[in-house]
């Protein structure tokens, strides 16, 4: 029987055009299976055809007729700049925004970003942008340009990806971290509150609290920061740092000692044993607010109890200081020998033990600047004080010298001492 050429012809045709399709689909697929080098080939051959039909179209620009334009590389900020300088759309066209899309999409993947943000923004031209919908291409463009450390771009697609769907609580979430730090923190405290309100506060990283905690504290909002610690030691009752934290806060920036207190006192609960600066602060703070209610005894308690850990320190910068001695005789015995030797082998002893107490003298810095924010000398005068004004005039005498030794209000000791000093003498 023969088959009427009408119906050969037909079959051919469709054959071809199934065949078509199913290669324009291909690229998804090799997409899906992150096999990316093959999907730019269908891709390239796709996006090459059509603009090769599109030569005269004057509404095509000039930097889109060919793919080699596209993959000639742009300056990224260059580009950015240009981009919101005008329009992006030109005339819709769903194919071309696929291709170009899926296009950038492989770029990406394959770290090609320059590439991959002029296939992302020829994609645009050829879709009007549809709030609730489009954020997605906004959002993968803001990870382009973060991955390829243009920061100012990358904030500035992600703010525009919220902007399209605002009910994505997780571009809050991810602007409130990106702008932490940044000097943005009214913006970062907004995006962070923003995210926690949708989640619930049972339902959140903690973390979150600390950082807006610390965004409040850096823009004088106290309250605010008191608020989200007290939140953050709700559900984590056993992180001595914070409460020491906190305590200072409510000591120092709003007055309410009986929150420092308490928080003072749970942080000598919780803080490490080697935590001796927050631990010897602690105590001093807690000194401090006693010897304000005029309650002595227990005031000097604490002060007794911050001077052990200031010893400990103390003990510690001695310790290094003759570690530092020793191996700098160390280092002068070498030099000695291969002065008069020149024994080669030993320099690189000698350059080792040289570092090493370069290192070591470095870290006795940092330990003697603890030290000095210890307030040492404050301490001792406080102590001197009360002692004299609850008759305990020897221990005033020797706290007020070690006031004087540690030059803190030397004049006004020594003039203590003598008066005591002549109290005791007369006996009254």
């Amino acid at each position: 029987m023969k088959i009427p050429i009408i119906t050969i012809i037909l079959f051919i045709s469709l054959s071809a055009l199934f065949a078509q399709q199913s290669d324009k689909n291909d690229y998804i697929t090799y997409y899906n299976n992150s096999e990316y080098k093959k999907a730019l080939q269908i891709l390239k051959g796709e996006i090459n055809l059509i603009y090769s039909k599109r030569v005269h179209d004057k509404r095509v620009p000039l930097d889109v007729i060919a793919i080699k334009k596209i993959e000639e590389g742009m300056d990224l900020n260059e580009l950015f700049r240009t981009r919101r300088a005008k329009m992006f759309f030109i005339e819709k066209n769903d194919r071309l925004f696929q291709l170009h899309l899926y296009s950038a999409r492989c770029h990406s993947k394959l770290s090609e970003y320059s590439t991959a943000l002029n296939h992302y923004y020829q994609a645009l031209r050829f879709k009007s942008i549809e709030f609730n919908k489009d954020d997605v291409i906004f959002y993968e463009i803001s990870q382009v340009y973060r991955n390829n450390n243009h920061y100012k771009a990358y904030l500035d697609s992600l703010e525009t990806a919220y902007t399209l769907k605002p009910s994505n609580f997780n571009y809050s979430l991810e602007l409130g971290k990106a702008l932490y730090g940044t000097g943005e923190n009214k913006k970062a405290i907004y995006h962070l509150e923003r995210y926690i309100q949708s989640m619930g506060d049972t339902a959140i990283d903690l973390k979150l609290y600390l950082m807006i905690a610390n965004l409040n504290e850096d823009i004088g909002r106290y309250l605010e920061t008191v608020k989200y610690y007290k939140k953050y030691i709700t559900q984590k009752d056993d992180d001595g740092y914070i409460f020491f934290a906190l305590g200072y806060l409510a000591y120092k920036r709003i007055g309410d000692f009986n929150l420092a207190m308490e928080c003072f006192n749970r942080s000598l609960e919780f803080l490490p044993e080697n935590s001796v600066f927050r631990r010897s602060k602690a105590n001093e703070y807690k000194g401090n607010i006693y010897m304000k209610e005029l309650e002595f005894e227990e005031a000097a308690g604490y002060y007794l109890e911050t001077i052990k850990y200031q010893d400990m320190i103390k003990s510690k910068m001695e310790q290094s200081a003759k570690e530092a001695q020793n191996i700098e005789n160390r280092i002068n015995n070498i030099k000695s020998l291969i002065i008069k030797t020149r024994e080669n082998d030993k320099y690189e002893e000698y350059n080792l033990l040289r570092e090493k107490k370069g290192e070591i003298e470095l870290a006795n810095r940092e330990i003697e600047y603890q030290y000095k924010k210890l307030n040492a000398g404050k301490v001792r005068w406080n102590l001197a004080r009360i002692y004299e004004n609850v008759g305990n005039l020897n221990d005033a005498i020797k706290f007020y010298r070690d006031a004087v030794s540690l030059n803190y209000n030397s004049e006004a000791a020594r003039e203590r001492i003598k008066k005591i000093q002549l109290k005791i003498k007369r006996g009254y």
